[in-house]
């Protein structure tokens, strides 16, 4: 969920922004304090990660799809993506250690809770510092469970770039497309027609599903368009921002009830990306062009990375130490109810947002730019000999 366009491409800076709501979703997903019962778009939630898939294909082929066709180096590719996703992910996974062994302290001396060390264990640690956690290694998700994600898109990533690099005459959105409907289909097959949304349970191929429709999707939009973007009125573009976002919420709504709804979000996903990469002119495109909006966007992935270990402890805090009200629910598990629900929503929104700024300013930023100064000194070397 965390490509960028190499510097001399479009940003799309309203894709960025839609990309920062997504990750609040999830994130809100994950909070399990409510006054009665989750909203009904954040109970959906978990299906926006295959918004983040989709864009992340979009974005890689717009940034590497003719660089890689025109010969570019796959150690250069591996250091720039390994160093945009790994240094994160290995450090939030450091801070769950702490956590869990308190956890496990808590849970053998004083008999609360339940024994961490099931899921998060010596294997399972191993498994998530070689991203493994998506290809069915383990029956449920462990330590950063959000990880999951960040396992199966460094899979799509060099899925991508092998594709391209070693099939360049036939790779294409017709490739593209087929791949995405083949990795639906297997979904599909796997789950036994019932859910798509997959995670540790081979949910890699959910991810390479929505990356290579929206690596696809890029290709269309490039030979309709030229790569140009289109210039509209306001009021057209306003109207077409509307109809995409009220499509996109209906279909997430809905995506409970069946595979088909799951695969509609997908398709709804694809229809705001291309919407708001075409062009930017309407009432929405000024909301998401908002700073604020923007930097949401930028720090998105950190956003993602860390919420699940406050949420954890959130939870924690409020069962063991405050004793609130609980009960436990089929499809959110441990749901703590307080009519103080929105004011702790705000505070954990506030919480994760200041510190994923921190961990973007010290941990993603500095890496991913050391990272593009080792391919920029690397091309150097190769040009002097």
């Amino acid at each position: 969920m965390a490509p960028e366009a190499s510097n001399n491409l479009p940003t799309h800076v309203t894709l960025e922004s839609l990309r920062g709501m997504a990750a609040l979703l999830v994130a809100m997903f994950h909070f399990n304090f409510v006054s009665a019962e989750k909203l009904p778009l954040i109970a959906q939630g978990t299906i926006f990660v295959d918004f983040f898939f989709v864009l992340s294909g979009f974005v890689m082929a717009l940034a590497y799809f003719d660089r890689i066709k025109a010969g570019f180096n796959f150690y250069d590719f591996a250091i720039l993506r390994m160093g945009r996703l790994y240094p994160l992910h290995i450090f939030i996974l450091l801070c769950w250690l702490p956590y869990v062994i308190a956890k496990y302290v808590i849970f053998t001396r004083l008999g609360l809770g339940s024994d961490p060390t099931e899921h998060n264990n010596i294997e399972t640690i191993v498994q998530n510092i070689f991203m493994l956690q998506s290809f069915g290694v383990h029956d449920a998700l462990s330590w950063n469970g959000p990880s999951w994600s960040i396992s199966a898109e460094l899979f799509a990533y060099f899925a991508f770039f092998v594709a391209i690099a070693f099939l360049p005459k036939i790779v294409g959105k017709w490739f593209f497309t087929a791949v995405s409907f083949v990795s639906f289909a297997l979904l599909f097959a796997i789950s036994g027609g019932s859910d798509l949304l997959k995670t540790y349970d081979y949910g890699f191929l959910r991810c390479v599903a929505g990356f290579f429709a929206g690596a696809a999707l890029h290709l269309f939009l490039r030979e309709v368009r030229g790569g140009g973007r289109k210039q509209l009125s306001f009021n057209v573009a306003s109207l077409i921002e509307i109809a995409a976002f009220v499509f996109m919420i209906v279909c997430v709504l809905r995506m409970q009830s069946s595979p088909l709804m799951q695969l509609a979000s997908f398709v709804s996903f694809a229809v705001a990306i291309a919407v708001f990469s075409q062009q930017e002119s309407g009432i929405i495109s000024n909301v998401l062009k908002q700073k604020w909006m923007v930097y949401l966007g930028t720090i998105s992935y950190s956003l993602y990375m860390v919420h699940s270990i406050i949420a954890f402890a959130a939870l924690d805090f409020a069962i063991y130490i405050l004793k609130m009200t609980v009960v436990i629910t089929p499809a959110h598990g441990k749901l703590v109810l307080t009519p103080w629900a929105p004011l702790f929503s705000l505070v954990y929104l506030a919480a994760i947002i200041a510190i994923s700024h921190l961990t973007y300013r010290w941990i993603e930023q500095p890496f991913r730019d050391n990272a593009r100064a080792l391919v920029a000194n690397r091309r150097v070397r190769r040009a002097d000999r």
